[in-house]
């Protein structure tokens, strides 16, 4: 398939599947009669097979009935709209009309059969895309021609391919590149350029965009460039300003801001992410300011897995997420790169392992949330949504079904009702664990898209496999490179009126989206998706490019990273933060700056500090409790060489720091996935204290599990028995605990006395974890029974007091070996004391 017929934009589609009503195939196939139309065909008879089909959509449609079909493939076709209200002949649902057919009409495929139409008005196009119908520009075929007065004179016109050539007067038999076609082009010629992808050095932009020549992108070169349809064959433009964009797109030009792509270009040709094939082991950040060959402060190295010891070899990474699946606390690191995304197992962080890569669509771009709920059955679920960012790359949003860890991951779904898009946010989750927040439903935001302009829309979770838009982009609104949000509560809320009729005094609670804008960090008020409201729009001094950021824990600040101030203007390192206190006027608070030129890219927050992604430095952590007067207190450089941090596109990507263990991850480009910790803390010596100091708490829980046949004079009866250990924080400080398992039935699996680790959590106040026959089995023996019944006891450790108890539960078998009857008994567990200096 050639690049063009990959190359489609902000269309409704499904790869390979059919883009009509629910229950199509049950109420339409052998009952209603079809109607075809093809560019080969004939306005004769009544177009009712494959072999008899007409040529015009206007014919076609004079032929069917109420209740028939029309089904069009793929072309471009002349549809007569002398009132544009007609268009909703097309849309009418007495006769549906369906785009995107191949000459057998068996299969809609809009990827591969686009049906273009020329005549509707461009405000019918995203109706018509619904349909696989896809409009093109007004009025450009006949430009193409000579015919049309758009051209600003009787000049030649000139045509240009992304594989055109460098020679001659670029004739439609033989287009020309589009530096080339620039350069010869004279005043009141023409330039249309095909669909495809394109780069333009910023100096070059200027020829781009000269007002003395006519320039229109989105060209069909399969069809003679006799159409222009910047939807089905988007002209892409790597390398303009982002102040740029409209002036691009009133050319048919989309734009693709993000300068990232030639130096991760050169890094994929390069071939160095391939180079380093093994883990780098634990490294800890040693007095000098090392671990290995990586400079630190404050962070030690877990592990450092490469790119060349994943299963697909990927020529390079970009971000990256994580979480903690809910049914067995095991963590895991999802990172995007080159040829897909990768779910690596971190629960031990010196020995990661890839459980699985999805594959895509090559792209340098990738985005990843998480979204974890109990299904119906009260079943943890979990699922990743990843979106792409390439020109001519047509992913959509997979859906990755995480329910398979830790032994598998797949994909499955995609939607959809857009190609491609920069990011996506889920908001109203914690970020742990992508699990809801009290009383509050997940929305997925996508941003940066080839929908709406790139402007922010919002999906509806209710269905994690089918989303649903529930907030479309707002007309007049701009592209959106990324987001985050938070809920706010209290009196700040009195302006949230989103809505037809929001409640006297606002929204409270209001759901606040963060929209970093490209020029202005954006405030709105989305409580009610269907009408967002803009709270207010601010931007600051030597902006470059408001590229992302993330919200204080108390909702009173926000900090913003600015992509490409340390390139474009020479500054050094700069964060931003703004107090948000009013939603309606922000106000720049603070500008903490690094001690380089290095370009800072993503950064979040975790309680007191911001884990700050900055490319060739790595990993910075910066001290924000006092938001006014920010200063960096860890840094982990995981791009050494060259040693210089300059204002360059390599190194760290992406970081996450919510995993419960406290591990922390970051994606570099060209050397895959760093694992992190900060190192521990170096306590001055205690004043001798006479009272013993407590080390930990000790609470041992009795363990009896499976199905005891033959009690050989215990004291247990024949039966089927079963323990749940319940572990609960009901202090006000969060706990991190272990548990630990002693067996003593049956012999031989482990020795007498002897205890293993079973499992670590960290708990905050009033939440509670438990551990039961089950999990122990999963854990300990690999979801094998060691035996019928085994028993013992799992010993939790903790340095604070917990609440522990046991809950058992029996049932007798009878001589048949069925079971008889059943009880069920909850035993607190006292807490036995540990004092340091004890010997355990």
């Amino acid at each position: 398939m050639s690049i063009y017929s990959l190359a489609l934009a902000r269309l409704a589609i499904a790869t390979a599947a059919v883009v009509l009503p629910l229950g199509y195939t049950a109420a339409h196939e052998g009952k209603t009669p079809i109607h075809y139309v093809s560019a080969n065909g004939a306005d004769s008879g009544a177009c009712d097979t494959t072999a008899t089909a007409c040529a015009t959509i206007d014919y076609a449609l004079t032929k069917a009935e109420k209740g028939d079909e029309v089904r069009v493939s793929s072309g471009v076709y002349d549809v007569a709209m002398p009132d544009p209200a007609e268009v909703v002949r097309l849309l009418s649902p007495v006769v549906p009309v369906y785009g995107g057919f191949g000459p057998d009409f068996a299969e809609q495929d809009i990827a591969g059969n686009p049906t273009i139409l020329r005549g509707p008005d461009m405000g019918s196009a995203l109706d018509l895309e619904n349909r696989g119908l896809l409009l093109a520009q007004a009025d450009q075929g006949s430009a193409a021609t000579g015919d049309s007065g758009n051209l600003l004179s009787r000049g030649v016109t000139r045509y240009v391919a992304p594989d055109g050539v460098t020679t001659g007067d670029c004739p439609v038999t033989m287009p020309c590149t589009l530096d080339y076609a620039l350069s010869i082009a004279g005043i009141g010629d023409a330039v249309f350029i095909a669909g495809g992808d394109y780069t333009v050095l910023q100096d070059d932009v200027t020829e781009l965009l000269r007002p003395d020549i006519t320039v229109q992108g989105g060209y069909l070169e399969t069809e003679a460039f006799t159409a222009a349809a910047p939807q089905a064959r988007p002209s892409y433009v790597t390398g303009p300003s982002f102040t740029q964009r409209e002036a691009l797109a009133a050319r048919g030009l989309t734009l693709i801001q993000d300068r990232k792509s030639f130096a991760i270009g050169e890094v994929i040709q390069s071939g160095r992410a391939l180079v380093q094939t093994e883990v780098r082991p634990a490294t800890p950040c040693d007095a000098s300011g090392m671990a290995g060959p990586y400079p630190c402060h404050g962070i030690d190295l877990l592990a450092h897995l490469p790119l060349g010891k994943l299963s697909t070899q990927p020529g390079a990474a970009n971000d990256i997420w994580g979480f903690v699946d809910q049914r067995d606390k095991r963590e895991y690191a999802i990172m995007g790169v080159l040829n897909g995304t990768a779910v690596i197992d971190v629960t031990d962080p010196e020995n990661p392992s890839e459980v699985g890569t999805i594959p895509g669509f090559n792209a340098q771009w990738r985005d990843i949330k998480v979204y974890q709920f109990k299904n119906r059955e009260g079943a943890w679920q979990a699922y990743a949504y990843v979106t792409a960012d390439q020109p001519s790359s047509p992913q959509g949003l997979q859906i990755i079904d995480l329910s398979g860890l830790p032994g598998s991951v797949t994909l499955a779904a995609t939607y959809r009702k857009f190609n491609r898009a920069h990011n996506i946010y889920i908001s109203n989750v914690d970020y742990a664990t992508g699990v809801p927040l009290a009383g509050m439903d997940p929305f997925a935001f996508i941003l940066g898209s080839d929908s709406g302009g790139g402007a922010a829309h919002a999906l509806d979770l209710s269905d994690p496999l089918v989303p649903t838009e529930v907030m479309r982009p707002i007309p007049g609104t701009q592209y959106a490179h990324d987001a985050a949000s938070t809920v706010i509560s209290g009196p700040r809320t009195a302006v949230c009126t989103s809505g037809l009729n929001p409640p006297a005094g606002g929204h409270d609670p209001c759901e606040l989206l963060v929209d970093f804008n490209e020029n202005t960090l954006d405030l709105w008020d989305v409580t009610e998706k269907a009408r967002p409201l803009m709270l207010s729009s601010t931007t600051y001094a030597n902006v470059a490019y408001t590229h992302s950021g993330w919200v204080s824990e108390d909702t009173r600040f926000v900090f913003v990273q600015d992509e490409l101030d340390e390139q474009s203007l020479g500054l050094n390192t700069t964060m931003r933060v703004f107090d948000i206190s009013d939603l309606t006027n922000p106000t720049l608070v603070s500008i903490w700056t690094g001690p380089d030129k290095n370009i800072d890219h993503n950064g979040f927050v975790k309680g007191d500090k911001y884990y700050m992604s900055a490319y060739r430095r790595g990993l910075s952590i910066l001290d924000i409790a006092t938001p006014g007067s920010v200063n960096e207190v860890a840094f982990f450089d995981t791009f050494p060489v060259p040693a210089a941090n300059s204002a360059s596109f390599n190194g760290a990507w992406g970081a996450y720091p919510f995993l419960p263990s406290g591990t922390l991850l970051v994606s570099n480009i060209e050397d895959g996935l760093f694992i992190l910790r900060e190192s521990a803390a170096q306590e001055p010596d205690p004043e001798p204290d006479p009272t013993p100091e407590v080390a930990f708490y000790e609470y041992p829980v009795k363990l009896v599990c499976g199905v005891q046949k033959d009690p050989e004079g215990g004291t247990l009866v024949r039966g089927v028995y079963a323990t749940v250990v319940n572990i609960a924080n009901v202090g006000s400080e969060p706990v991190e605990l272990t548990k630990h398992l002693a067996l003593t039935v049956p012999p031989g699996k482990q020795e007498p006395g002897k205890t293993g680790p079973i499992g670590k959590d960290n708990l905050k106040p009033d939440q509670a974890v438990k551990t039961d026959c089950t999990d122990i089995v999963e854990r300990v023996f690999g979801g094998s029974w060691p035996a019928d019944f085994f028993e013992g006891f799992v010993v939790v450790r903790s340095k604070a007091r917990l609440e522990v108890q046991g809950v058992y539960s029996a049932s007798q078998l009878d001589e048949a070996g069925k079971r008889v009857g059943g009880d069920v008994d909850i035993e607190p567990v006292p807490a036995r004391v540990v004092f340091a200096g004890s010997g355990k």
